[in-house]
């Protein structure tokens, strides 16, 4: 048996309609996807980006809280306060196996010097299981990070992080490494028998100029 396919017929007015067996124009299509579904589409937005769709209707209200990615960058337009409470708020909402990828930049801002208010939001991940993990800081002191265990991390990127002691670190799964003027402990052990590519750069120069060393493989 064929596919019944509806045909627009003309109203007395002229404009063409929708036969009843069919689809209407208004109609959601997009929302009536599964829910699993919609958060893929969303996780290849900002999370900025997601919460704008919050305002489609109900069914997308909440949805932006169940995304896997985080992914948030921070500028002069608003106060570090604000950013920290949303990102607060969107980790409470997120169970600690949901979370798949986080991506925080902070960005340059002369009237801020330090990011520190971000670090105790940054300690919450210590239990998720993360794949990919970024955190960038382009502020005139380096934010210190707790770098917890993340078995299934596959990728690490930090720029402007002070690394606490950890003495030793394990990642099995760990592919891609980049530290960029990061502060290590010393001594450190890294356990990545899987790693394919890294880059780790030493500044020289706390102003980020191209005064650096590089050891990359």
């Amino acid at each position: 048996m064929g596919n019944i396919v509806s045909c627009p017929k003309k109203s007395r007015s002229g404009l063409v309609e929708e036969d009843e067996v069919g689809i209407s124009r208004k109609e959601d299509r997009i929302s009536l996807l599964p829910e699993s579904l919609k958060r893929h589409i969303l996780s290849f937005l900002t999370t900025q980006e997601t919460v704008r769709t919050s305002v489609l209707s109900s069914t997308w209200r909440y949805l932006w809280k169940y995304v896997p990615r985080f992914e948030l960058f921070s500028s002069h337009k608003l106060n570090d306060e604000v950013y920290v409470d949303f990102i607060d708020k969107f980790l409470n909402f997120q169970s600690e196996s949901d979370l798949h990828e986080f991506d925080l930049c902070i960005d340059l801002d002369n009237t801020k010097k330090d990011a520190s208010l971000y670090e105790p939001c940054l300690g919450k991940l210590i239990k998720r299981k993360i794949r990919r993990f970024r955190v960038e800081c382009f502020r005139n002191t380096d934010i210190s990070l707790t770098l917890p265990v993340y078995e299934a991390l596959v990728s690490l990127m930090l720029f402007g992080v002070n690394l606490n002691d950890f003495g030793s670190l394990s990642f099995p799964c760990l592919k891609i490494m980049h530290l960029q003027h990061v502060t290590f402990p010393e001594p450190i052990v890294l356990d990545t028998p899987r790693l394919e590519e890294v880059i780790v750069r030493f500044n020289t120069n706390r102003e980020y100029n191209e005064d650096y060393e590089e050891v990359s493989r």
